[in-house]
């Protein structure tokens, strides 16, 4: 790794403290911190240049503008994704999907599962039953539901 990228990562602190004041998340923030290095050492490599001013000052304004053009392109992302809670539907509507309308039900009986009390109850993390719920039984609610479902028709 180059020493120029080694300085980029002591700044780290002040990289999250960037993304954090723009309204980004930890995870994110480390996310897009790590996608900075690479992107800025791809560029260096490809340019033949240096992040520093001197061989001790780093240049906080080249790092500043590709952090806010990263986070702005994932704010950009983020608005074309439509994301639905299942747990918000009373129904599936088929219109906003490309299920068949064949399959509309069975879809709806998976969301009823979704919804189902024993379901809730082994995914539920403040159940302090949690412990008692493994992937077994998990299993074999599904198990049952799909059975139910295939012998009810």
């Amino acid at each position: 790794m180059e020493e120029s990228i080694k300085e980029l990562v002591k700044h780290e602190r002040i990289w999250h403290n960037y993304l954090k004041s723009w309204g980004c998340n930890i995870d994110t923030s480390k996310d897009l911190i790590q996608e900075m290095y690479i992107q800025i050492d791809t560029y260096l490599k490809k340019h033949k240049k240096s992040i520093m001013y001197n061989e001790k000052e780093v240049n906080f304004y080249f790092v500043y503008l590709t952090l806010y053009n990263m986070f702005k392109n994932l704010k950009r992302a983020e608005k074309r994704v439509k994301v639905v809670s299942i747990e918000n539907l009373d129904y599936l509507p088929a219109e906003d999907t490309n299920i068949e309308i064949d399959n509309l039900d069975n879809h709806r009986a998976i969301q009823e599962w979704f919804l189902h009390e024993d379901y809730l109850e082994m995914t539920d993390l403040r159940n302090p039953k949690l412990e008692e719920y493994d992937k077994n039984k998990m299993f074999n609610f599904y198990q049952r539901k799909v059975f139910e479902e295939v012998f009810k028709q």
